[in-house]
């Protein structure tokens, strides 16, 4: 970089932090960006309103009054959207892992140590890592 152009990206990086701070400042003094602090014993006072929804089986739908109007509470997000395949291949994987759990938790890390130096010593030579260095 020429001085020219580290000079102007310095002035500009300059500009971007002053930005930055000026524009954190004004949001976090601007109030209506200020955190309400809830009151005691609103939670389900006058303002909470219950409904029975036949269509889900008669489950309790909470209702909460706002300046706005009424906000329903969100709906669980509980349903599993899987296919069947998406299904069987989660169990599939479950009980691979649980098995492969279960065998390591057998053996202890020097009996698993043993097992694998006895599976390098059945491979042929070419294998083996070259000698590097001199000699």
């Amino acid at each position: 970089m020429t001085e020219d152009t580290l000079g102007l990206f310095v002035n500009w990086m300059g500009l971007v932090i002053v930005a930055l701070v000026l524009g954190y400042h004004f949001v976090v003094a601007d109030p209506k960006f200020a955190q309400e602090k809830s009151k005691e014993g609103e939670e389900g006072g006058e303002g909470a309103l219950v409904l029975v929804d036949g269509a889900a089986g008669g489950a309790a739908v909470v209702q909460k009054e706002t300046k706005e109007g009424f906000l329903l509470a969100p709906p669980p997000d509980t349903a599993d959207r899987r296919t069947a395949a998406e299904r069987r291949h989660d169990e599939k994987m479950a009980a691979r892992e649980g098995e492969k759990t279960r065998k390591m938790a057998l053996k202890s890390h020097r009996e698993r140590v043993n097992e694998f130096n006895a599976a390098l010593e059945q491979l042929s030579e070419h294998h083996d890592i070259p000698r590097v260095g001199p000699g």
